[in-house]
């Protein structure tokens, strides 16, 4: 299935990467203000930090 050792740490690494990425991500566009110390006030705020969590989820899956 692998053809070398290196192969095979890269995708480990790589799913490692991705399982860290995506709940941190879910944590920033929902519950932003826990993580930086902002506060949002509008709803246009919240939708750039939901756009970049999407984003985020987005690299990951790709």
């Amino acid at each position: 299935m692998f053809k070398t050792k290196q192969v095979f740490i890269n995708k480990i690494h790589l799913i490692i990467s991705a399982g860290i990425v995506v709940p941190v991500s879910f944590l920033y566009g929902s519950h932003s203000d826990l993580q930086f110390d902002i506060h949002l006030d509008t709803i246009d705020e919240h939708n750039f930090f939901k756009a970049i969590m999407a984003l985020y989820i987005g690299f990951s899956i790709l």
